[in-house]
């Protein structure tokens, strides 16, 4: 449902992000931009930090997704590996999304 980003040095949230459907199960942040995945059943959302909108929402599994890694392609320019309970793992091209 959502998925909230906390300040820890001043102890208050910086961002409340919300579109799932399910309960969040998982959080990454992108490792070359100011972007966050989360996952919520069978479906992963890719969040910008700067504008807080959904940039990109994810579906192709048939079970909950259990793990997600990103995955390098070149210099900046990453992928995201996503496996499910379904026994798929799922390569997404994160290129064509917002930044």
């Amino acid at each position: 449902r959502t998925a909230k980003v906390w300040d820890f040095h001043g102890y208050f949230c910086t961002h409340n992000f919300k579109g799932h459907a399910g309960i969040v199960s998982l959080v990454r942040f992108h490792p070359a931009r100011l972007q966050l995945v989360t996952i919520a059943d069978t479906e992963a959302r890719l969040w910008d930090l700067e504008s807080s909108a959904c940039v990109g929402v994810m579906k192709n599994h048939l079970a909950s997704i259990s793990s997600m890694c990103f995955g390098k392609v070149k210099t900046q320019m990453f992928e995201l590996v996503t496996g499910g309970r379904d026994q798929i793992v799922n390569v997404w091209d994160l290129q064509g999304k917002c930044s």
